[in-house]
């Protein structure tokens, strides 16, 4: 570890990371590459709540039945290198190509790795990971900074570039009469991805899932891996699960013929269904074919469109988009058919405690009503929206330093993630990426779009700081 340097000249400029997960590791990672291209000084922080460093919540878990949900060839670090995860797991032993589904947990090694590899070649950079929660994000604070950062505990960063890298918010609690008294009582778990929660629900006793996208999957597969006793109910309105993954075909690259000029959601599911219908065998890759023109998809379909496409389309098309890792879908399977998992379209219509853990009544989408008694109650329902759930977010919000997008699921920013005020204004040198930009750009949240941002921002962050005289002595 390097000393650390007591003055804003001695630490050169300085950029700053509310969030360390993926998205501020590869950001970072990118900056330290110019930094030492160019042989420059400079701090980079990076602040996690958990002290996750580079894995964030999403590869922090250890459960190796927990897998990527895309191949290798997709989660790259770098765009321009499509083999260097393939290579990098070849390096640790392992027996990988570019079709294999890595572990999530082994990901948050490769990850670090490639934070640490980009340190390493920075030699003149000093990297400080800390663990704290960023309570704020106030303008100046100090002779020679753009922005500070108000830590828990007391603590402060001081920096001249600031990247917000939150990672997906947490489940907001759902509407269920009743829940209170679950969480006071003990059984209700409202984030399954909090320390120690999935080593809990898997104690035998029946897991009640409220949702049954990706979260519910790797809940299901973490408890009844635990114990052999383990039942779990999933519960959704829909009951959809996601779709599993098939390999491409080499050169397969079907069309989707969309019209020109403003676009509705009825016209984009038109063409979909029709390119669908001309081969439905391979409509995973009539799918994966628009991945490239989503965003700007999404931008043609205007505002209107854009809620008509969340409140009707949304979950359909997150179904056959986010898909099961093969081997994930063939033990979700045996679960169904040996009864261990039982998937539900239906709503939880209330809960109670019991002194076992809970009875729940659920009312399927066919009519009627059952009781279910289970011993832990799991919110699967997936990330909220980004400023809802995120602390530091609204602290933004109500201090005019942000704008919510139209949607009021994240923040509005430039095109290049720029955060904009209410008053229409960008505030310079504070960025954001990820899941905070999904009111505007929709798909945001895997490591193709990630990767894509944060290239973009790195170079945005990295020419500012390297224009610091501070950067050359």
């Amino acid at each position: 570890m390097r000393e650390a340097s007591s003055t804003p000249a001695e630490r050169g400029p300085v950029l700053a990371f509310a969030g360390g997960g993926a998205a501020a590791a590869l950001t970072a990672a990118y900056v330290l590459r110019a930094f030492a291209a160019a042989r420059a000084r400079g701090t980079v922080v990076l602040v996690d709540r958990l002290g996750r460093h580079a894995r964030g919540t999403a590869y922090a878990t250890t459960d190796p039945g927990h897998l990527l949900n895309a191949p290798a060839c997709a989660m790259t670090a770098y765009g321009g290198d499509q083999e260097h995860l393939v290579e990098w797991a070849r390096d640790q032993g392992l027996v990988c190509d570019h079709r294999s589904f890595l572990s999530r947990s082994l990901y948050g090694d490769y990850l670090h790795d490639v934070l640490a590899d980009a340190e390493r070649l920075a030699e003149r950079v000093r990297v400080e990971r800390r663990t704290a929660r960023v309570l704020a994000v106030r303008p100046g604070g100090v002779p020679g900074r753009r922005w500070t950062l108000e830590l828990s505990g007391g603590g402060a960063v001081h920096a001249d570039q600031v990247v917000l890298a939150p990672g997906l918010p947490a489940a907001a609690d759902p509407r269920v009469p009743g829940l209170a008294g679950l969480r006071r009582g003990g059984p209700y778990l409202p984030d399954p991805w909090a320390p120690g929660v999935l080593a809990a629900a898997g104690d035998g006793r029946p897991v009640l899932a409220l949702g049954t996208g990706l979260t519910m999957v790797d809940v299901a597969l973490s408890a009844t891996a635990a114990d052999p006793r383990t039942v779990v109910y999933a519960v959704s309105r829909r009951g959809l699960l996601p779709q599993r993954h098939a390999f491409p075909l080499t050169g397969y690259h079907p069309r989707v013929a969309l019209p020109d000029g403003p676009l509705r959601v009825a016209d984009l599911m038109r063409a979909l269904r029709t390119a669908v219908a001309a081969d439905p065998l391979h409509w995973r890759y009539t799918v994966d074919s628009l991945r490239p023109e989503l965003q700007r998809l999404w931008a043609r379909l205007g505002p209107a469109e854009q809620r008509r496409f969340l409140d009707r389309v949304a979950r359909y098309w997150e179904v056959h988009r986010h898909r099961m890792a093969p081997t994930v879908a063939e033990r979700l399977d045996r679960l169904r058919l040996s009864g261990r998992l039982r998937v539900m379209a239906g709503r939880v219509a209330s809960v109670r405690a019991t002194p076992s853990g809970l009875r729940a009544s659920v009312e399927p989408a066919g009519g009627g009503r059952t009781e279910i008694d289970a011993g832990w109650l799991v919110n699967c329902t997936g990330p909220s929206a980004a400023a809802a759930g995120d602390p530091l977010l609204r602290r933004l919000l109500a201090d005019g330093l942000a704008g919510a997008d139209r949607h009021g699921l994240g923040l509005d920013t430039s095109d290049d993630g720029e955060l904009m005020g209410p008053d229409g204004r960008c505030r310079e040198g504070l960025f954001t990426l990820g899941a905070t930009r999904r009111g505007q750009l929709y798909e945001t949240t895997a490591i193709r779009e990630i990767r894509a941002q944060a290239e973009v921002v790195a170079r945005r962050t990295a020419e500012a700081l390297l224009a610091a005289p501070a950067a050359w002595g």
